[in-house]
C-alpha cells in the first residue's frame, strides 16, 4: 500500500471483509499497513473489492518481498 498523509473514515469490518478475500492484513516494521497476497490474482481481485470500500482514496501498489 502506498504511504499516505491525512485520514481516510471507513467501516472496518468492511475493509477487512474486503481484504480477507484476497489476502491478509499485516503491519509491516511496526509502521505500515500492508497487504500480504499470495498470487498476482489475488492482487488483481483486491483493487476493485478495495476500491468499493475507499472509492478513489486510496490505491495500492505491489511491493516485491525480498527472499534472503
Amino acid at each position: 500500500m502506498r504511504r499516505m498523509k491525512g485520514w481516510v473514515t471507513v467501516d472496518p469490518q468492511k475493509a477487512i471483509d474486503a481484504v480477507q478475500r484476497y489476502g491478509r492484513l499485516k503491519v509491516l516494521d511496526d509502521r505500515d499497513l500492508v497487504v500480504e497476497v499470495e498470487t498476482m490474482e489475488d492482487l488483481r481481485g483486491l483493487q476493485p473489492a478495495l476500491r468499493e470500500v475507499f472509492g478513489k482514496e486510496m490505491d495500492i501498489e505491489l511491493i516485491q518481498r525480498k527472499i534472503m
